[in-house]
């Protein structure tokens, strides 16, 4: 009777959730958004995995289409389709009957997993994935089941394309002779592109019944920066002690103060300070390199211009201030701040707020919130802010 090595797909896929424990581990805070459909296509070069099928088998070469929907950004299920093809040796080796060349075609059930993944990135595509899966397996002419395993690691080629190796062994079961006495079992090396696999921004629209949340931040700490100090982030939120108000205490991303470092208490209220700095995430009101406002931007506009017209005491003056992320050209980067509180400030006179007393500041890249260049930097330095002298 043939000995299948039945323990290789739970094997792999438990190493698979091993390599996920650190990355999930960390408890940082995912961003609730909706997640994103995936395809990849794999070509590959193929190689028996044992012997005497090497003396056999000749190198071959194989496919693979994928398509998986993540869950988070660190797990991805879904389906993939294999093709290959292992020729035989002209000159089989003495005492082995030819029985030409083999060819394997395999649906399996997949697991990806991304250890190492950035909840703040907007690609599901990119970086190191270990994945695991199984199915039923066709060798020849006999219906059969197989295991399927990945690693690979991809780089980011634009926004919806992903390139890098991938390097893959299949196993199928079979009770014939035609892999030489034993199971198929092929290593395969090569490349996989990814496309699509990108999500929304980290602020997502509100359900329709929702009230637009204004991000708010009273009296707010300075931005300058002190190459001198080291960063500090006790509570793990990913902002900065110096510009955390709350650093004992997580701050929860899910639109509500998302700048400010604390968690979310409920409605906001404007101050009754001299000034109130009020801050709103710059996906709420643009799309990515746009100046245009979305329609969300202009139910959040409502909101500043209902707290204008409700306010016990009048505002001597509104200023807007425009920040982009370092990321682009600086002079560029300037420009779209500028044209960004232009919209805002043609929206609000619209709204009914006089004119004369809205004033606009484009800061462009110059006055981040955090320092770096990672994705939780980015999305805190991209934004508007409101600046209500009263």
């Amino acid at each position: 009777m043939k000995r299948h090595t039945t323990g290789l797909a739970p094997l792999a896929a438990g190493l698979a959730l091993l390599a996920s424990g650190p990355a999930i581990a960390q408890g940082v805070p995912i961003p609730e958004r909706d997640e994103a459909w995936l395809i990849s296509a794999q070509g590959t070069a193929t190689r028996s995995a044992h012997e005497p099928s090497t003396e056999y088998f000749m190198p071959g070469g194989s496919a693979g289409l994928g398509v998986y929907h993540s869950l988070s950004p660190y797990i991805q299920l879904g389906g993939r389709l294999s093709g290959i093809v292992v020729p035989a040796d002209e000159a089989p080796p003495q005492g082995i009957e030819s029985s030409g060349d083999l060819a394997l075609g395999a649906f399996s059930g997949m697991m990806r997993v991304r250890p190492l993944a950035d909840p703040w990135e907007q690609s599901r595509a990119g970086g190191l994935y270990i994945e695991a899966g199984g199915g039923p397996a066709l060798v020849g002419d006999e219906l059969s089941g197989a295991v399927d395993v990945g690693l690979g690691w991809n780089f980011s080629v634009s926004d919806v394309v992903a390139l890098g190796p991938n390097l893959r062994y299949m196993q199928a079961f079979e009770s014939d002779d035609r892999f030489v006495g034993d199971d198929p079992r092929i290593w395969m090396a090569g490349l996989e592109i990814a496309l699509l696999g990108e999500v929304d921004p980290p602020v997502q629209p509100p359900a329709d019944d929702e009230r637009i949340d204004v991000h708010v931040t009273v009296n707010m700490p300075e931005t300058e920066r002190s190459t001198a100090m080291a960063y500090v982030d006790r509570d793990a939120d990913r902002v900065d002690d110096r510009f955390d108000h709350c650093p004992e205490d997580k701050e929860t991303f899910n639109r509500v103060d998302d700048h400010d470092g604390c968690p979310d208490t409920g409605a906001i209220t404007l101050g009754d300070t001299d000034s109130d700095t009020v801050v709103i995430d710059e996906a709420v009101f643009f799309p990515f390199d746009e100046a245009t406002l979305t329609e969300e931007g202009r139910a959040a506009l409502l909101d500043v211009a209902a707290a204008y017209h409700q306010a016990e005491e009048p505002w001597d003056a509104l200023i807007l201030r425009g920040h982009t992320d370092t990321r682009g050209d600086a002079a560029y980067n300037a420009e779209l701040s500028q044209a960004r509180v232009d919209a805002v400030r043609t929206a609000l006179v619209k709204m009914g707020l006089p004119e004369r007393s809205i004033f606009t500041e484009a800061y462009g890249e110059n006055a981040p919130l955090s320092d770096g260049e990672t994705a939780m930097a980015h999305h805190l330095n991209r934004r508007v802010e409101f600046v209500i002298d009263r």
